[in-house]
């Protein structure tokens, strides 16, 4: 399922106009990278949580050479997911 496909769910099984909904979607997506931007965890109870995560500088390959490549240190989001969604892959 892709966003838009999202969007048109949600607008279906709640009864609300399209642009409501995909207010609503853009809405809690906007929330979530605001607040992993400010390096804070995101709980959504019974699905899961995004973590922002500091990864050190590591040495990868080159797919297509095999020669090795430096990669910087970054940011990333790590997810866990929650008790009912694990369930529902069951």
């Amino acid at each position: 399922m892709n966003r838009a496909q999202l969007i048109r769910l949600v607008s279906h099984r709640h009864h609300i106009p399209h642009r409501t909904a995909e207010s609503l979607v853009k809405a809690v997506f906007a929330e979530i990278l605001q607040a992993l931007g400010m390096k804070d965890t995101v709980t959504i109870s019974g699905f899961g949580s995004f973590a922002p995560r500091f990864k050190d500088t590591c040495t990868r390959r080159n797919p297509q050479t095999g020669e090795p490549v430096l990669v910087g240190p970054r940011w990333a989001v790590k997810f866990k997911a929650g008790r009912k969604l694990k369930a529902s892959l069951a």
